[in-house]
């Protein structure tokens, strides 16, 4: 994959770390990118509250970035320094296609 091909950075985060990483995506001077609420299943169960462990689930907050993938790479490190042990989650997933309508 090229530097400056176009990705989808997945950013799944604990609901306490919600504001700090839109601050954090603010600073860098991303204003393009979705957060939204939902769902983790399974992993660990480390860090579950009682009501989590019974339902399943746990709270998350997603985050979305579209951008290229020397950028992508370079958020993803900069978290990895600023968030280390947070049980931040990532993926990093090629965009084959996209626009306006």
């Amino acid at each position: 994959m090229t530097d400056n091909a176009q990705v989808l950075l997945t950013l799944v985060i604990p609901p306490k770390l919600e504001h700090d990483v839109i601050d954090y995506l603010l600073s860098i001077g991303e204003t393009g990118f979705l957060s939204f609420v939902g769902s983790g299943h399974g992993g660990s169960g480390r860090g579950m509250s009682i009501v989590e462990q019974v339902a399943g689930r746990q709270k998350r907050v997603i985050f979305q970035i579209h951008t290229a993938h020397q950028r992508a790479l370079t958020i993803r490190s900069e978290l990895a320094a600023a968030f280390a042990g947070a049980e931040l989650h990532y993926w990093i997933a090629p965009v084959l296609e996209s626009g306006s309508i």
